[in-house]
């Protein structure tokens, strides 16, 4: 099991959470999910940081959390809900100095998976969930994959997400980060969005899984596949919904109610996510 962490700051004898995480009984599965909320910061707390008054992302981690140094930069990280989140590295970087002690794994996990039911209130709503793993060699920690996964719109109940994991080494990875955030960098919003995230799991197979309810009598399988950019089809799959993803996790074509008899037509290039129910495959677009 994975255990949170969040933005709390000692003051004197007093806990304060620079964020609104709380538990929802609004969930895909179990007893509850954790709703994440970005939350003004007080004028009395600006003033004792002796910072400007903006709204706090929430900020939701598997790893322990400088908090000191996040709060110094909160404020800058809130500003990258004003920009669609091309430039990820850069949060990358930014949390690579935040974070410590995340969660020991073997290996290279394909994906970080979950669900996520997205309340939005003003244009300058975000979540985004950010994943990257390291590896030890000499005693040094360097990052090896990472992956980005966002949205903005509003999603009506609870939907899969996958975080593809993109490696630079051919390291095996010691340590998994995962960091969920609610942004909204717009601090004339009288009202913000909230998110609750349920059922998060690390995946260590490309390979499609599909759970008992999504199964049918034929395999299913994408062809042709790779394509040179024909039109391609998904074998067993009969009125269900899919999403093809890039390798960050951005939602490039979405079908609803879709059967096999379908072609399906892609105009760019590269690497792809199919998802099909709680499983994906990998789409080589030539």
């Amino acid at each position: 099991a994975i255990g949170w962490n969040s933005i709390q700051l000692s003051l004197g004898f007093i806990e304060y959470n620079l964020c609104d995480i709380s538990k929802s009984t609004d969930r895909e599965q179990g007893n509850y999910s954790l709703q994440m909320k970005p939350k003004p910061l007080s004028s009395t707390i600006a003033s004792y940081l002796n910072i400007q008054q903006f709204n706090v992302p929430a900020v939701l981690t598997n790893a322990r959390i400088d908090v000191n140094t996040l709060v110094s930069s909160a404020s800058s990280l809130a500003n990258f809900a004003d920009n669609d989140l091309s430039d990820w590295m850069q949060m990358l970087e930014t949390f690579r100095g935040l974070l410590s002690d995340g969660l020991l794994i073997d290996g290279k996990p394909e994906s970080i998976e979950g669900y996520y039911n997205l309340t939005t209130e003003s244009a300058g709503d975000v979540f985004v969930v950010l994943a990257y793993s390291t590896a030890t060699t000499e005693d040094t920690s360097v990052i090896v994959g990472a992956g980005i996964f966002y949205d903005r719109q509003p999603t009506g109940g609870f939907v899969h997400f996958s975080v593809p994991m993109n490696y630079f080494s051919d390291n095996d990875a010691n340590e998994l980060y995962f960091v969920a955030l609610m942004l909204n960098a717009d601090n004339s919003a009288t009202e913000l969005g909230n998110v609750k995230i349920d059922d998060i799991n690390i995946n260590y197979s490309a390979e499609l899984s599909i759970s008992p309810a999504d199964r049918t009598e034929e395999k299913i399988f994408l062809y042709p596949n790779p394509t040179d950019g024909t039109p391609f089809r998904i074998n067993g799959v009969e009125h269900k919904s899919i999403e093809i993803c890039d390798p960050v996790g951005r939602v490039v074509k979405r079908i609803d109610n879709y059967s096999s008899d379908q072609n399906i037509s892609l105009n760019d290039k590269g690497l792809f996510f199919v998802r099909v129910g709680k499983g994906q495959m990998k789409l080589i677009v030539k």
